[in-house]
């Protein structure tokens, strides 16, 4: 009777667990969707990729490369092609572009979740994957490069279960998906490492290993004769933009490791307050617990785990990816830097269901990822809970700056400002100023007016500057330091 009583009591539990996670994940992801809406970011890259974009459409070119970089390096070229594709769908509706790129974000954790439907903690993992803050982060930079490399590495992962059999024609087709990676973004150069290098060792076999490279080379093949069509430009470097070079400390680099869960050390969304403050503290919390459960997994898997981890387990990927990530972000921004880690992303979400529930009994492991999975939502609700209010920022000091409608509306009112001047007057002026950081509103509403009125493009002319004579247009936020106005001032 008793254990009838106890098997009774457990299926309850599961049938209650079931519609509970079943609602918070709807909940999660509705919010996903509607915060880039709301609040989605168009910075300055994404406005240089809209206008590649428009280029490629109209057929004035189509770029074997992609946009230069900081380090004397010019990025691959397939997000232009997607973009390119995104923005003649939406006919560069950036609202309904972020829209669609929330739901191609969203799809990463089903597809890691898939991927270890058999050999892991699938429901976990889709869970600390779908919460993570990070990623909720970049789901509001959905119209920027990097994030792409998220649902792209969870589709390497997952098409390597998803067909069973180890055969040459796969191998290609991972190949062709890794060329894609670091043909997106050289940054997922130890992505592309630690997988190629999983795939020799599960394989064993030379026509499996000879698909494999092919792929990788077909794949990369438009990006090098792109970079050798320019390589009289090219000053590669792992410094800094500047000249600046950052060593990080071994607690920073290893806690990037687990860097999509919790809140990440140099994210910092909220301006100057207690939200600020909060993130601090969250983010120390984060270092802390993520350092524990690596220290905490070396041992476990020294002690009782090493002799029996299949290296087709995905957890063999992350231990060969993560060889070749620690040496490349200690010597390089990567670890500082969390947009340089997109393609590691699943590693947190991945990891640490195994981890815990590893070490903890059963019922144990259940709270307590219950509870990282919590402060998830904590992390996420201090740093966008201001920013899903007001819809927007007025600086770039903190976070993502303005989002997409506030430019829309600003470069509208420019625009209207100055086609109701009378013909004669020529070139309206409209002038910013304030915080060095702004400089980037600047940048982005010339490439957003160049983009959806380019007519008006040769009437107005940005200058940087609150000192300008005569009448000029004013750009600057509104007192309550939320809002940008537009307003004429006379000197």
């Amino acid at each position: 009777m008793e254990m009838r009583g106890s098997s009774i009591r457990n299926s309850a539990a599961i049938s209650l667990r079931r519609p509970m996670f079943s609602s918070l994940a709807a909940g999660v992801i509705l919010y996903r969707l509607i915060l880039p809406v709301r609040a989605g970011q168009f910075g300055p890259d994404e406005s240089l990729f809209a206008l590649r974009a428009q280029s490629i459409l109209s057929r004035a070119s189509l770029p074997p490369v992609g946009l230069s970089g900081n380090y004397g390096m010019v990025y691959g070229p397939y997000p232009s092609y997607y973009f390119a594709v995104l923005y003649g769908l939406t006919q560069f509706n950036l609202g309904w572009a972020l829209l669609i790129s929330s739901i191609v974000l969203v799809t990463a954790p089903f597809l890691l979740a898939a991927s270890i439907k058999e050999e892991g903690y699938p429901q976990w993992t889709f869970l600390l994957a779908l919460t993570s803050p990070l990623a909720i982060y970049f789901s509001v930079m959905g119209l920027w490069d990097t994030p792409l490399l998220i649902p792209l590495s969870a589709f390497v992962l997952y098409f390597t279960r998803f067909v069973s059999k180890n055969t040459a024609w796969k191998e290609f087709v991972i190949g062709l998906l890794l060329g894609v990676s670091v043909g997106s973004h050289l940054l997922a150069i130890t992505f592309v490492a630690g997988i190629s290098a999983w795939r020799v060792l599960v394989t064993k076999r030379t026509k499996s290993i000879i698909g494999l490279g092919a792929g990788i080379l077909i794949a990369v093949m438009p990006y090098a004769i792109g970079l050798w069509q320019v390589r009289s430009e090219l000053s590669p470097s792992l410094r800094r933009a500047g000249g600046e070079t950052i060593i990080p400390g071994p607690v920073a680099l290893l806690a990037s490791l687990l860097r999509f869960w919790g809140a990440h050390p140099g994210v910092r969304i909220n301006p100057n307050g207690w939200l600020l403050a909060a993130e601090d503290t969250l983010s120390q919390v984060t270092v802390s617990l993520a350092i524990v459960l690596l220290l905490v997994a070396v041992y476990h898997f020294w002690k009782s785990r090493r002799k029996q981890l299949s290296i087709e387990n995905p957890l063999a990927a992350f231990a060969l990816c993560a060889v070749f990530y620690l040496p490349f972000a200690y010597i390089t921004n990567t670890s500082i830097q969390p947009q340089y880690g997109q393609a590691l992303w699943w590693f947190a979400p991945l990891v640490i269901p195994a981890i815990v529930m590893g070490i903890m009994p059963k019922r144990a492991g259940v709270w307590c990822l219950s509870l990282l999975v919590a402060l998830n939502l904590m992390i996420t609700a201090v740093e966008y809970t201001p920013r899903i209010v007001n819809g927007t920022q007025a600086s770039y000091a903190y976070g993502h700056g303005p989002s997409w409608w506030a430019y829309e509306e600003v470069a509208s009112t420019l625009c209207a400002e100055a086609n109701n001047q009378w013909p004669g007057q020529g070139m309206v002026t409209a002038e910013m100023s304030g915080e060095p950081s702004n400089m980037r509103i600047r940048f982005i509403l010339e490439n957003l007016i160049k983009l959806k009125h380019s007519d008006c493009a040769q009437r107005v002319q940005l200058i940087w500057s609150d000192t300008s004579t005569g009448r000029v247009l004013r750009v600057e936020p509104d007192p309550d330091r939320i809002h940008l106005r537009v307003f004429w001032v006379t000197r």
